[in-house]
Protein backbone atom coordinates (compact mmCIF):
# COMPACT_ATOMS: atom_id res chain seq x y z
CA UNK A 1 0.00 0.00 0.00
CA UNK A 2 1.55 3.50 -1.09
CA UNK A 3 -1.44 5.79 0.15
CA UNK A 4 -4.05 5.48 2.50
CA UNK A 5 -7.31 5.19 0.02
CA UNK A 6 -9.38 7.93 -0.20
CA UNK A 7 -12.52 5.57 0.49
CA UNK A 8 -10.77 4.86 4.07
CA UNK A 9 -9.88 8.37 4.93
CA UNK A 10 -11.58 8.88 8.05
CA UNK A 11 -9.83 6.24 9.43
CA UNK A 12 -7.08 8.79 9.11
CA UNK A 13 -8.21 10.63 12.32
CA UNK A 14 -7.41 7.60 14.09
CA UNK A 15 -4.30 6.69 15.76
CA UNK A 16 -5.01 2.82 15.49
CA UNK A 17 -2.83 1.34 12.57
CA UNK A 18 -1.00 -1.20 13.23
CA UNK A 19 1.87 -3.88 10.79
CA UNK A 20 0.65 -7.13 10.01
CA UNK A 21 2.21 -9.56 8.75
CA UNK A 22 0.75 -12.82 5.71
CA UNK A 23 1.90 -15.78 6.76
CA UNK A 24 1.04 -19.38 4.82
CA UNK A 25 -1.57 -21.03 7.65
CA UNK A 26 -0.21 -23.79 9.23
CA UNK A 27 -4.11 -25.24 10.01
CA UNK A 28 -6.11 -24.33 7.02
CA UNK A 29 -4.02 -25.13 4.32
CA UNK A 30 -4.35 -23.00 1.24
CA UNK A 31 -5.09 -20.08 3.31
CA UNK A 32 -2.85 -17.01 5.10
CA UNK A 33 -3.01 -15.98 8.33
CA UNK A 34 -2.43 -12.18 9.35
CA UNK A 35 -0.24 -11.58 12.45
CA UNK A 36 -0.03 -8.20 13.98
CA UNK A 37 3.67 -7.41 15.11
CA UNK A 38 5.41 -5.32 16.88
CA UNK A 39 6.60 -2.60 14.39
CA UNK A 40 9.94 -1.73 16.67
CA UNK A 41 10.86 -5.76 16.91
CA UNK A 42 9.01 -6.86 13.56
CA UNK A 43 8.03 -10.18 16.69
CA UNK A 44 4.44 -10.86 16.77
CA UNK A 45 2.20 -8.64 19.46
CA UNK A 46 -1.35 -7.92 20.34
CA UNK A 47 -2.71 -6.04 17.85
CA UNK A 48 -4.82 -4.17 20.80
CA UNK A 49 -2.01 -2.76 22.72
CA UNK A 50 -1.94 0.55 21.96
CA UNK A 51 1.91 0.95 22.38
CA UNK A 52 2.24 -0.56 18.48
CA UNK A 53 -0.65 1.87 17.28
CA UNK A 54 0.74 4.42 14.22
CA UNK A 55 -0.85 6.86 12.33
CA UNK A 56 -1.42 5.45 8.57
CA UNK A 57 1.19 7.19 7.17
CA UNK A 58 3.91 5.85 9.28
CA UNK A 59 2.18 2.40 9.14
CA UNK A 60 2.62 2.70 5.19
CA UNK A 61 6.41 3.73 5.65
CA UNK A 62 6.74 0.81 8.03
CA UNK A 63 5.11 -1.54 5.78
CA UNK A 64 7.22 -0.47 3.06
CA UNK A 65 10.07 -1.23 5.08
CA UNK A 66 9.83 -4.34 6.11
CA UNK A 67 8.53 -5.39 2.54
CA UNK A 68 6.70 -8.15 1.07
CA UNK A 69 3.63 -10.08 2.73
CA UNK A 70 3.56 -7.01 5.23
CA UNK A 71 0.71 -5.13 5.54
CA UNK A 72 -1.15 -2.16 7.35
CA UNK A 73 -4.20 -3.27 9.21
CA UNK A 74 -6.51 -0.95 11.52
CA UNK A 75 -7.53 -1.91 15.01
CA UNK A 76 -11.60 -1.32 16.07
CA UNK A 77 -12.20 -0.20 19.55
CA UNK A 78 -14.80 1.77 21.31
CA UNK A 79 -13.42 4.58 20.85
CA UNK A 80 -14.13 5.08 17.11
CA UNK A 81 -17.33 5.44 15.40
CA UNK A 82 -16.98 2.42 12.47
CA UNK A 83 -17.84 -0.64 12.21
CA UNK A 84 -16.16 -3.85 9.81
CA UNK A 85 -17.87 -6.70 8.15
CA UNK A 86 -16.07 -9.28 6.70
CA UNK A 87 -17.32 -11.52 4.32
CA UNK A 88 -15.28 -15.09 3.83
CA UNK A 89 -15.03 -16.73 -0.14
CA UNK A 90 -18.26 -14.52 -1.46
CA UNK A 91 -16.48 -14.39 -4.93
CA UNK A 92 -19.01 -16.71 -6.77
CA UNK A 93 -17.59 -18.51 -9.93
CA UNK A 94 -19.32 -21.11 -12.62
CA UNK A 95 -17.22 -24.06 -13.63
CA UNK A 96 -17.50 -25.32 -16.91
CA UNK A 97 -17.33 -29.01 -18.35
CA UNK A 98 -13.50 -29.02 -17.95
CA UNK A 99 -13.30 -27.70 -14.26
CA UNK A 100 -12.18 -24.52 -15.28
CA UNK A 101 -13.92 -21.38 -13.46
CA UNK A 102 -15.39 -18.55 -15.49
CA UNK A 103 -18.23 -15.93 -14.79
CA UNK A 104 -17.28 -14.69 -11.22
CA UNK A 105 -19.46 -12.72 -9.55
CA UNK A 106 -20.25 -11.71 -6.00
CA UNK A 107 -22.56 -13.82 -3.78
CA UNK A 108 -26.23 -12.84 -3.15
CA UNK A 109 -25.52 -12.36 0.89
CA UNK A 110 -22.34 -10.11 -0.32
CA UNK A 111 -24.97 -7.86 -2.89
CA UNK A 112 -27.16 -7.73 -0.53
CA UNK A 113 -25.17 -6.21 2.35
CA UNK A 114 -23.53 -3.82 -0.44
CA UNK A 115 -26.88 -2.83 -0.67
CA UNK A 116 -28.00 -2.01 2.68
CA UNK A 117 -24.77 -0.25 3.78
CA UNK A 118 -24.58 2.03 0.92
CA UNK A 119 -21.76 4.86 2.18
CA UNK A 120 -19.18 2.34 3.78
CA UNK A 121 -16.46 2.20 2.29
CA UNK A 122 -15.59 -1.62 0.10
CA UNK A 123 -12.01 -3.18 -0.53
CA UNK A 124 -11.51 -7.45 -1.53
CA UNK A 125 -9.66 -9.22 0.94
CA UNK A 126 -6.04 -10.89 0.48
CA UNK A 127 -7.75 -13.75 -0.40
CA UNK A 128 -8.97 -12.16 -3.33
CA UNK A 129 -11.95 -13.79 -2.82
CA UNK A 130 -13.76 -12.10 0.16
CA UNK A 131 -14.85 -8.28 0.86
CA UNK A 132 -13.99 -6.23 3.54
CA UNK A 133 -16.73 -3.73 4.06
CA UNK A 134 -16.15 -0.73 6.77
CA UNK A 135 -18.58 2.24 7.52
CA UNK A 136 -19.54 4.32 10.58
CA UNK A 137 -22.79 4.89 12.46
CA UNK A 138 -25.01 2.98 15.15
CA UNK A 139 -24.57 -0.72 14.96
CA UNK A 140 -26.97 -2.65 16.18
CA UNK A 141 -27.01 -5.44 18.52
CA UNK A 142 -24.94 -7.82 16.82
CA UNK A 143 -22.99 -11.64 17.69
CA UNK A 144 -19.36 -11.73 15.66
CA UNK A 145 -19.79 -14.15 13.70
CA UNK A 146 -22.68 -15.82 10.98
CA UNK A 147 -20.45 -19.49 10.22
CA UNK A 148 -22.95 -20.80 7.56
CA UNK A 149 -22.48 -16.69 5.71
CA UNK A 150 -19.02 -16.92 6.64
CA UNK A 151 -20.03 -13.46 7.40
CA UNK A 152 -17.93 -11.64 10.88
CA UNK A 153 -19.26 -8.31 11.80
CA UNK A 154 -17.24 -6.35 14.76
CA UNK A 155 -17.50 -2.56 16.00
CA UNK A 156 -14.08 -3.58 18.32
CA UNK A 157 -11.75 -6.21 19.44
CA UNK A 158 -10.45 -6.84 15.83
CA UNK A 159 -8.05 -5.59 13.21
CA UNK A 160 -8.58 -5.47 9.77
CA UNK A 161 -5.81 -6.20 7.37
CA UNK A 162 -6.03 -3.15 5.00
CA UNK A 163 -5.35 -4.44 1.16
CA UNK A 164 -6.30 -1.47 -0.68
CA UNK A 165 -7.79 -3.43 -3.70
Amino acid sequence: MDFLPPAFEALDAYHQFILYKLVPSVSRPGKTDKFPLNHRTGIKHSAHDPEIWMTSSEAIAVAKKHGKNHGVGFVFTEKDPFFFVDIDDCLEFDVDVEGKQNNHRWSKTALMLLQNLQGASVEVSSSGKGLHIIGSGCAPEHTCKNIPLKLEFYTSGRFVALTAI
